[in-house]
């Protein structure tokens, strides 16, 4: 099974090359051509080569197709930046192998919300000795933990126990607060991300992209955008677009969401086909597939957007971006912008919007 996403119209197009390799040492090739031996997976036809295999629509496929579209653009702008400093786990032979499946311990993992963490063999002094020599200062290891060694440790060396975190906040490995003492809540060290287990929130505030995730009643704050009266769990993007030919060609030039002349909004929730039946509320074990039609879960939200002046006007788009219909874009006190978001409206299912001044 393959399928091509958005090739050129053209017939006989080269999309890609498959290579079947036997034991004998011996290997084939095919060139995959559009419309001859593979097809658009949106629009499919049968071809020479080719079959249709599949055509219901994926139940999420709008809100995947949404979500990875923002996700990517975020991604390679570099929107979001990487955390400062690494935390390595030295992993040391006798503990390694102490027991089959051993897991890392449960206090390490939740550091990576902070920074970034991994692990490499050794013992704490030859792990920090290989961050001494690394030839790129983003290689550089800001601190090694180990779990099995009674040895005195080395600076920068700390010992898997409970107050881990603490130490760490105390030698500035981490910033201050950025584990709150109930463990529930997590800042990253670049201060752009910020996870709250209690309420069920995640924020990413960077200068082009607020992007977050909230549960009923949840309410947040980033820096152009605040979100509030979420009546169901969802994800919401509002990202910078460039304005110009210019500024698309090149990603830097984007300007800040302060400075933006056009803005994507994205409000996601979920979909499921028509009498999906799941053995349990969080939704993991699936046990009857349903059939249409394809349904959204209906969710609200308000948002508050403090943007540079101007006539701005929002509009609904579909999933390729087209606009569907201007929508009420409210001027507040202060020069703050409302926009009400909703998933059902009378012009149908509603997940994306653009606005421009």
């Amino acid at each position: 099974l393959h399928a091509a996403a958005n090739p050129p119209k053209a017939s006989g197009a080269v999309l890609g090359v498959l290579t079947a390799r036997y034991a004998d040492g011996t290997e084939t090739r095919r060139e995959l051509k559009n419309k001859t031996d593979i097809g658009n997976w949106r629009d499919p036809s049968a071809g020479e080569n080719l079959g249709i295999a599949w055509e219901s629509e994926n139940a999420t496929a709008s809100i995947g197709l949404i979500g990875d579209r923002v996700a990517s653009l975020v991604f390679q702008r570099f929107d979001i930046a990487p955390a400062k400093n690494a935390i390595v786990y030295a992993v040391n032979p006798g503990e390694a192998f102490e027991s089959l499946g051993r897991l890392f311990p449960g206090g390490f993992s939740p550091l990576g919300l902070v920074a970034r963490i991994g692990s490499l063999p050794g013992r704490p002094p030859e792990v920090l000795a290989q961050s001494a020599a690394a030839p790129l200062r983003s290689q550089a290891i800001a601190a090694a933990v180990t779990g099995g060694t009674t040895e005195n440790l080395p600076p920068r060396a700390y010992l898997m126990d409970d107050s881990l975190a603490a130490r760490l906040e105390r030698d500035g490995v981490i910033p201050q607060n950025a584990i709150d003492t109930s463990r529930t809540r997590y800042a990253s060290d670049t201060g752009q991300i910020e996870l709250s287990a209690d309420a069920g929130t995640v924020k990413a505030v960077s200068p082009r992209a607020e992007l977050f995730s909230l549960a009923p009643g949840a309410a947040l704050d980033g820096g152009c955008v605040s979100v509030a009266d979420v009546d169901a769990r969802c994800a919401i993007a509002v990202v910078a677009l460039p304005a110009s030919p210019r500024e698309a060609r090149d990603a830097s030039g984007t300007p800040p969401l302060a400075a933006a002349r056009r803005i994507l909004v994205t409000h996601l929730t979920n979909a499921l086909p028509q009498g999906a039946i799941f053995a349990h509320a969080d939704c993991k074990l699936l046990k009857t597939w349903g059939g249409g039609p394809h349904l959204v879960r209906r969710g609200a939200a308000v948002l508050t957007l403090r943007l540079a002046g101007g006539d701005w006007q929002a509009w609904a788009v579909d999933a390729a971006g087209r606009r569907m219909r201007e929508v009420p874009l409210a001027r507040r006190a202060g020069g703050a912008f409302t926009l009400a978001l909703s998933t059902i409206t009378r012009g149908g299912a509603q997940l994306a919007y653009e606005l421009a001044r």
